[in-house]
């Protein structure tokens, strides 16, 4: 052999050798890339064999070249079976397990096969360096070369469930990379099966194989770096009679080759290598356009499923997939995205279209199209749904079609079905209203859809369809809770804007009788700057949207609160009042001063507002086990029974006519948030009390 045709292997070398190390370099921990980057080596190795057999000028340099490349070629399927399960990242960890096990055994043997090579049983020995265009199996090489086959054929099959697996845009971008590794792998059985079928390791195939290797790696380094295919996860689906369809294909690709060699071989044809080398390659071929061809792989299932199965689907692992896959998704984008998956996947559809009622607008809007161009959206009223609903199930369109009376309507309904070419129509149904429908069509065999797809597509659009209303309730839910939220907080900031007013109303009550007194107009203006302290403060809270269960921490002094809350009223009460004080100092705890401000203020203005002319109020904190213990009695009208059973604390309940029910449910969010206690005792017409226990800081 030439030695300039050593350039091939050693561009397939360096070729081989970049990309792996490319691909390792963007994830050196990931096992894709890891699998990747050693399957890409072997076949460095292999053309590094080559090399040195072709420079060979000595039997047993050439030797060492053979036993070279069968050292990559038996590790070859370990690292490409190794990359191809790490790259279908299968949630299911038993069926993980088994997978795993399998590499295993094929490490084992690989290594027991590499072992054998470099000790001679593998590749018979010769005296003759100058005629060799192949050399003769050893003891060990038949075993060898079958254990290539079976163990490739493992790795075809794991990449030819990837590729089925994927859809869309995932579809692309993972296609051309594992075609690529198909094609060598598919390639190393061709030459499997020719060294078995003539008991030779034929050299003049090395430099078709380096050609072989050069554009499989270039091809590969194109999508790879382009489409960032090591990046991608493909989580493949578990039939394992669909699985078996690529090794049972590469088994009759072997048996139809037997049969055309011993033909070859009994009727003694001129040149049976040459023949035998291109009837293979066309079977080869034939061999990849099967594996991935959607059309030719659901024929096959089908007839599987008509000669040897009862049913079309096993219902029971149809239903327990959907469980699988559906329950745990939260969006109604991925729990669509998902069905559509699952349809195209187990029906075969050609395409798969999507629609969910629009309440607001009275319309159905297209949620999944799969870029199918035509209308986004339809009326409520459209003769499609209208048809729906006298039938209420799954139902072929051209089939009812027929009972459509009116030719406008006939119209419209084509129109819809015919922008994906839709034959099946399937409603989301909940409680006999359609919230949705899916449009499916044909499958991709050409066969019609028949009983067992329609009992499939109404249970999984009856799941779905719970699935869809359940997140629609959850997210109505949540919304709710957030206007709730936002009542709440202006609930509260009403309220204090009403203890403000009230405070200036004061003012303004006492200044008609009191405005020349120097001494009420020093604490008038002390009122006024205090409320108006207050009213900005209420307005920064605003600005930085601050919710009531949340607030400042610091150490305050209550005792400095009630006797600045007590001042005020004193001064500016239109009612005689007397206040009866018993304040221990200092009475530290740690918290909101302004949060717990309002809560003493809400406390003694409804304490004022219960006493009608004369009365008396009592306020007491004393320090008690670690707390502080705040009494606030009042000699007002009290409350009811019945109120304080039921109402109290409650918002929008009040015991005052112009009251808004707001005051002692903010005090009660506001002690609570403070890790403390509110307690009211009363009687109709006795007054009433309020107990407020709060935790002393004692730093």
């Amino acid at each position: 052999m030439s030695q300039y045709l050593a350039i091939l292997p050693l561009i397939g070398a360096l070729g081989s050798l970049s990309l792996g190390l490319f691909a390792l370099t963007r994830n050196p921990r990931n096992s894709t890339n890891i699998g990747f980057a050693l399957g890409m080596g072997c076949l460095a190795i292999i053309e590094i064999g080559y090399i040195v057999i072709i420079y060979a000028k000595a039997l047993p340099t050439a030797y060492y070249g053979v036993r070279i490349s069968i050292f990559g070629e038996s590790m070859l399927p370990v690292a490409w079976y190794m990359f191809s399960v790490a790259f279908a990242k299968n949630s299911v960890t038993k069926y993980q397990r088994g997978k795993i096990s399998i590499l295993l055994v094929m490490l084992g043997l690989s290594s027991y096969f590499t072992l054998s090579a470099w000790l001679g049983d593998i590749v018979a020995t010769t005296t003759d360096m100058a005629n060799v265009v192949s050399y003769s199996m050893g003891s060990q090489g038949r075993y060898y070369y079958i254990y290539m086959i079976i163990s490739m054929s493992l790795s075809v099959a794991q990449l030819e469930n990837i590729m089925r697996s994927a859809s869309g845009a995932e579809k692309w971008k993972i296609k051309y990379i594992i075609i690529g590794v198909g094609a060598i792998l598919i390639y190393f059985i061709y030459l499997a099966s020719q060294s078995l079928l003539f008991n030779t390791i034929s050299i003049l195939l090395y430099p078709i194989t380096s050609i072989a290797i050069i554009i499989v790696t270039a091809m590969m380094a194109i999508f790879i770096i382009k489409h960032r295919v090591m990046d991608t996860d493909v989580f493949i689906s578990r039939y394992i009679v669909y699985n078996s369809l690529a090794i049972a294909i590469i088994g009759i690709y072997l048996f139809l080759v037997g049969i055309i060699a011993s033909g070859i071989n009994y009727y003694e044809i001129a040149s049976k290598y040459q023949i035998s080398t291109i009837i293979s390659f066309a079977l080869i071929l034939l061999l990849i356009i099967i594996l991935f061809s959607s059309s030719v792989r659901r024929k096959a299932q089908l007839f599987i499923n008509r000669n040897f199965y009862k049913h079309k689907y096993e219902f029971r692992d149809k239903w327990m997939e959907s469980v699988s896959r559906l329950g745990a998704l939260g969006s109604v984008d991925d729990t669509l995205t998902e069905l559509s998956m699952m349809i195209t996947e187990t029906m075969g559809a050609s395409s798969i279209e999507i629609w969910l009622a629009n309440y607001n607008h009275k319309t159905y809007k297209k949620a999944i199209d799969n870029n199918i161009a035509g209308r986004n959206t339809i009326n409520y009223d459209h003769p499609m749904l209208n048809m729906a609903k006298e039938i209420m199930r799954p139902f072929d369109i051209s089939d009812e079609l027929r009972n459509i009376a009116a030719e406008s309507d006939r119209d419209q309904i084509k129109e819809l079905a015919g922008q994906s070419e839709a034959v099946l129509f399937a409603p989301f149904l909940v409680n006999g209203e359609i919230i949705g429908f899916i449009l499916i069509g044909s499958d991709i065999s050409g066969e019609n859809y028949g009983t067992d797809d329609y009992e499939l597509v109404t249970a999984l659009m009856a799941q779905v369809a719970r699935q869809i209303k359940s997140i629609w309730l959850s997210q109505e839910l949540i919304a709710a809770k957030e206007m709730e939220a936002f009542n709440k907080i202006s609930m509260f900031i009403i309220h204090d804007i009403k203890n403000l007013a009230n405070s200036l109303s004061l003012v303004s009550h006492n200044a008609k009788n009191n405005i020349s007194n120097p001494e009420f107009q020093i604490d008038a203006i002390s009122t006024i700057e205090n409320t108006v302290s207050k009213m900005k403060l209420l307005i920064n809270k605003l600005s930085f949207d601050r919710s009531p269960s949340k607030y400042q921490s610091g150490v305050i002094y209550l005792d400095e609160i009630l006797a600045k809350n007590i001042k005020q009223y004193e001064n500016n009460s239109s009612k005689q009042i007397i206040y009866i004080k018993n304040i221990s100092k200092p009475l530290r705890v740690l918290g909101d001063s302004e949060a717990l401000n309002t809560v003493f203020t809400n406390i003694i203005s409804n304490a004022i507002d219960s006493i009608q002319g004369k009365g008396e109020i009592k306020v007491s904190a004393l320090k008690s086990k670690g707390n502080i213990n705040i009494l606030i009695s009042d000699s007002g009208v009290g409350m009811s029974r019945e109120y304080l059973n039921n109402k109290l604390f409650q918002p929008f309940s009040s015991t005052k006519k112009m009251g808004m029910g707001i005051g002692l449910y903010q005090c009660k969010c506001i002690i609570e948030a403070h890790n403390g206690e509110i307690h009211i005792c009363s009687k109709e017409g006795a007054g009433a009390e309020v107990q407020v226990i709060l935790p002393e800081n004692n730093r």
